[in-house]
């Protein structure tokens, strides 16, 4: 449906065509009755139809799309390719971002049209989908995901998963972050900015409107590998088709209030650079107002490049000391003396969260250790009780090693619209554990080990689950099913250091899905570096069923054998078969 605006629009200019040319102005003027943007896309529109003649049935973004800046409406319920458009979600300095509905692949996905201007200069276009295309092989569950960069009709969009949630921002409105909270969501992001900088993607714009908050709990940080094509373009007038469009003040701070000081310089940025800017985040959320601010832009910058923010715990008391220190050590003004790489960062994140978590379950020690340690000794009447404290020490210091070639299959999320479909994941998810679990070199972990971490937020787990299941690795999944297409994304991930080793993503139709498992056993066995033999392969490609039908039925009789056996108080879990299940 066309909005009131454009309809406005569309109105004026079918008059506007039939006056003379030197009558239009006086029309527009008598039409208009003083409203100059109404105005403006007038011309606009008058332009492009003395440029290249009757074209008012087009859609308006082939038209022209810098009339969206004004009035993003006018796109709702028209179709850029395979997306029908359906609300306006937000817009800024990366253009228009609508909710649109993939009718090819049955999705709802984000749209976001690219402005002229961001893409004017020669083989900028192509740079962006380079940059976007390596942004959406990171495949993280921390990390929103690109679908595709595409062109239609002289339009350049971008589709990206489509996040139910709020912004940080939106969260930072709504009510003060308590320090647990704001830690949580800071260790997401940085797990994100750990993936992403491995494959060399800085990031160039965190900041509360770049990160998202799902109801489950996970955090997304948005635009990797595209912000940086943007970044210029919130901080300068824009021109389109002679029309001179200033960005939005608010905007304009926005952006500004989390640059390092080598952004605000014009300096060549790296990592460190994201990592100074999730430490503006982070103190935003500690203390309720940015470390940096001002008046104007110019004000903001002399802020960042010559003051020290006040320090957190003068503004929230309850924030721990340990906190304090990560977000002073993320704001040091040279480079050199911030944290060098997120996964240093994200150590120190970590180690306050064990910190607090150990100041509530158990006793701290002073920083004399060893004096505290001879003091204990001495009244301890038993010497056995004290052998006993230095192993359990012992243990704690040299936890048990790890499985080499370990692995645990984790339950997939169900991605699908209806979760009623969660069914298809688990049997997804199943099938791929008892794939694996064939492969002799694989030491693989049972399912009944694994299904405590179903709907558990993973990010800046992993290194945990891997110490409490003694494995090297563990796979982490979604599945997502709509009509007949089924998306499965996988990543294989060292616990040791939480580095991603592997990732795919594979989009099959509902047959072809039954024969994925066994894809998957492969792929992750040579990732691994484990033997398999062409028995073994033969047996783990093995598919469970010819029959899709029969597959569903089979997957959705099992869930509810699980959901009775638990309403019955039974806790023994469905065990995977040894050989092909149907």
């Amino acid at each position: 449906m066309q909005s009131k605006r454009w309809q406005s629009c569309t109105d004026i200019f079918d008059e506007a065509v039939e006056q003379p040319l030197n009558a239009r102005a006086a029309f527009l003027e008598r039409s208009c009755n003083g409203d100059e943007a109404l105005r403006r896309k007038v011309e606009l529109l008058l332009k492009y139809h003395d440029a290249s003649g009757d074209f008012i049935e087009l859609p308006a973004f082939v038209v022209a799309p810098e009339l969206l800046v004004d009035d993003p409406d006018a796109l709702i319920g028209q179709h850029l390719g395979s997306y029908r458009v359906d609300a306006v979600l937000g817009a800024g300095g990366m253009g228009v971002v609508y909710l649109a509905y993939d009718e090819r692949l049955g999705r709802k996905v984000g749209l976001k049209l690219l402005p002229a201007s961001l893409l004017a200069k020669e083989g900028r276009f192509e740079r962006l989908k380079r940059e976007a295309r390596t942004a959406s092989a990171l495949n993280h569950p921390n990390i929103m995901t690109i679908h595709e960069v595409g062109e239609v009709d002289s339009t350049h969009y971008i589709a990206t998963e489509f996040i139910e949630g709020t912004t940080l921002r939106e969260r930072m409105n709504k009510s003060p972050i308590p320090p647990n909270e704001a830690l949580d969501i800071v260790i997401q992001v940085a797990t994100a900015l750990c993936v992403a900088h491995r494959a060399g993607i800085v990031h160039r714009d965190i900041k509360p409107e770049n990160v998202m908050l799902r109801p489950d709990g996970y955090v997304k940080v948005l635009d990797f590998g595209i912000a940086k094509f943007t970044q210029q373009e919130t901080l300068v007038a824009r021109t389109w088709a002679g029309v001179e469009v200033t960005t939005q003040q608010g905007t304009i701070l926005g952006t500004t209030r989390y640059m390092s000081p080598e952004q605000a310089r014009g300096q060549t940025v790296d990592a460190r650079s994201d990592l100074w800017s999730l430490g503006v985040v982070l103190y935003e959320m500690l203390a309720g107002d940015p470390p940096f601010d001002g008046k104007t832009p110019t004000d903001v910058m002399a802020a960042i490049l010559l003051n020290n923010p006040q320090p957190v715990e003068q503004r929230t008391p309850s924030v721990p000391p340990t906190l304090q220190r990560v977000v002073d050590r993320s704001l040091r003004k040279n480079p050199a003396e911030r944290y060098q790489t997120a996964e240093e960062m994200l150590s120190e994140l970590r180690a306050v969260e064990e910190r607090a978590a150990a100041g509530v379950s158990a006793p701290s020690y002073s920083g004399v250790r060893w004096i505290g340690g001879v003091v204990v000794a001495a009244l301890l009447v038993s010497l056995g009780v004290f052998y006993g404290w230095r192993e359990r020490n012992a243990a704690r210091e040299n936890p048990p090693a790890l499985i080499e070639k370990g692995l645990a299959v984790l339950p997939f999320e169900n991605l699908a619209a209806n979760k009623d479909d969660a069914f298809f994941a688990d049997g997804i998810h199943d099938d791929v554990l008892a794939s694996v679990g064939k492969i002799r070199d694989l030491k693989v972990i049972a399912r009944s080990s694994v299904m405590d971490y179903r709907g558990a937020r993973l990010a800046g787990k992993v290194r945990e689950i891997g110490r409490t299941l003694r494995v090297s690795h563990v796979l982490e999944g979604s599945v997502r099913r709509s009509v007949d297409r089924v998306v499965v994304n996988v990543a294989l991930i060292d616990t040791r250091d939480e580095r991603q080793v592997w990732s795919q993503r594979y989009e099959r139709t509902l047959t072809d899905t039954l024969s994925l498992q066994g894809e998957l056993a492969i792929e992750i066995t040579r990732a691994l570096h484990a033997t398999l033999t062409q028995a073994e392969a033969t047996v783990a490609a093995a598919k469970p069923t010819q029959n899709t039908e029969a597959y569903l039925l089979y997957l959705r009789g099992s869930k509810l054998r699980e959901l009775k056996s638990r309403a019955a108080g039974r806790t023994a879990s469905i065990s995977c078969p040894t050989s092909t299940r149907m």
